[in-house]
């Protein structure tokens, strides 16, 4: 077990090259604080990255939420092949994408909460991760205002760093 951030885009990367042994790069400790009276709707993971393969097939990746820091929360998601030695920003998800799970604030706000990466390819290549964001889109509840019958209602969103945690197989 090892932490380290991987909040900023700078000349810091974390390594990763597992071949087809599907051990996990585990990313959490967001931070975030959504209010607990909202709906998730979505939400988007953005990593930038590259790899080191020569093949696009040596640069490929698979990318899951997870919401204890160890298990994989709803669906796994294939991850464009990484650009060669060339690092590049790539978004899966979206504001009405929830992974295959229902989400609560509750589950976002823990700490555990976070993504789960694997090298996914037929190597021990190296994939490089400079920055991973977590963007979580939801709606507030209604409001009333003082103006009888008129509600407000409003979309929002929040992107949060986190925080390599550990590294470890998925079970």
């Amino acid at each position: 077990s090892f932490a380290f951030s991987i909040r900023d885009s700078d000349t810091n990367f974390c390594r990763h090259a597992t071949g087809t042994s599907n051990d996990w790069l585990v990313v959490t400790n967001f931070g975030f604080s959504i209010p607990t009276n909202v709906i998730i709707e979505g939400v988007a993971v953005t990593r930038v990255g590259y790899g080191v393969g020569g093949g696009a097939a040596q640069r490929e990746y698979q990318i899951a939420l997870t919401e204890d820091g160890y298990y994989i929360a709803g669906a796994i998601k294939q991850g464009n092949a990484l650009p060669k030695d060339i690092q590049d920003t790539n978004t899966l998800g979206n504001a009405g994408d929830l992974w295959g799970n229902e989400r609560t604030p509750d589950a976002i706000n823990s700490p555990s909460f976070g993504v789960m990466i694997a090298d996914n390819d037929d190597g021990t290549q190296e994939i490089c991760f400079n920055q991973i964001l977590i963007t979580v889109y939801f709606d507030r509840l209604p409001s009333v205002r003082n103006e009888p019958g008129v509600s407000e209602i409003s979309t929002d969103s929040a992107t949060f760093n986190g925080t390599v945690a550990s590294t470890g197989q998925a079970p």
